[in-house]
């Protein structure tokens, strides 16, 4: 638990020797049990991403809080080479683990039925998650559904307002807190477009979604440890994609086969 203080870790180890009767625990009594002050067990709630302790306690019971990917990622100056890739694979592996084990299954199958259903569909992500935005694409377009990438707000915006029924979009957000994402997924939403959101939970672009895949993970940037977050969200794209497939007629693999067929041809030595 290196990245955790003393009393930060007091609090990780008595929710980790009992998790079930931490759920109804309140925050003044989680306190005492670990002899802390309630403002500590706040900021430990806060450093693995969640708003609260109200909102920790949710995610918690509902599988997504992801104590142990915060146990792995304080790099240190005194960190030799062997050290930071043990802590950034154990970090990434922590977090693809509750990814399997939190994401919910009945959202997913939503998700997947709305994109192996709509007329096109339009991937939104900015900074950091566009690199999860260009998967979903490469995902989705092989399925034979007209489909295309945005990375700028102020296009992502003006779209927006020009989707139809039928139109799906995919939001990727980290964070899910940008008041200037949020505008274009209500314009979506409001032409009749529904959206998926691919974000934290309990965040506003997770709450103002049609359909929300709720990924956390407890990530601290300042070591620079960020490899967990886009590969956790990839798990999802990944799954949302295959299950989009499994709705579609058998003629949609038999062409990709064909494509795939033309583009070995030119690959071969």
């Amino acid at each position: 638990m290196d990245s955790l203080g003393g009393s930060e870790r007091r609090i990780a180890e008595i929710i980790l020797r009992d998790p079930e009767p931490f759920i109804g625990v309140g925050l003044a009594e989680l306190a005492v049990a670990a002899e802390v002050s309630q403002p500590t067990v706040i900021r430990f709630c806060r450093k693995l991403g969640f708003s609260g302790y109200s909102d920790f306690k949710v995610a918690f019971a509902q599988g997504i809080a992801v104590i142990p990917a915060a146990l792995h990622q304080d790099v240190t100056a005194d960190d030799n080479v062997l050290a930071i890739l043990h802590k950034i694979a154990d970090s990434a592996l922590a977090a693809i683990t509750s990814a399997r084990d939190s994401i919910d299954i009945e959202n997913v199958a939503r998700a997947a039925s709305l994109i192996a259903n709509s007329h096109r569909v339009e991937c939104f992500g900015n900074g950091a998650a566009r690199v999860v935005a260009v998967e979903a694409h490469n995902k989705i377009y092989r399925l034979g559904i007209p489909c295309a990438i945005t990375a700028d707000v102020f296009t992502q915006t003006i779209l927006a307002s020009t989707l139809q029924e039928n139109d799906v979009v995919l939001y990727i957000s980290f964070s899910g807190e940008a008041d200037l994402h949020l505008e274009s997924l209500e314009l979506a939403k409001s032409a009749g477009a529904q959206v998926i959101a691919i974000t934290k939970p309990g965040s506003k672009i997770a709450r103002a979604a049609d359909v929300s895949i709720a990924v956390s993970v407890a990530e601290d940037f300042e070591s620079f440890t960020p490899i967990s977050t886009p590969v956790t969200f990839m798990i999802a794209v990944d799954t949302i994609a295959m299950c989009a497939a499994q709705l579609l007629p058998k003629e949609v693999s038999e062409r990709h086969a064909v494509g795939k067929t033309a583009l070995a041809r030119h690959t071969r030595p």
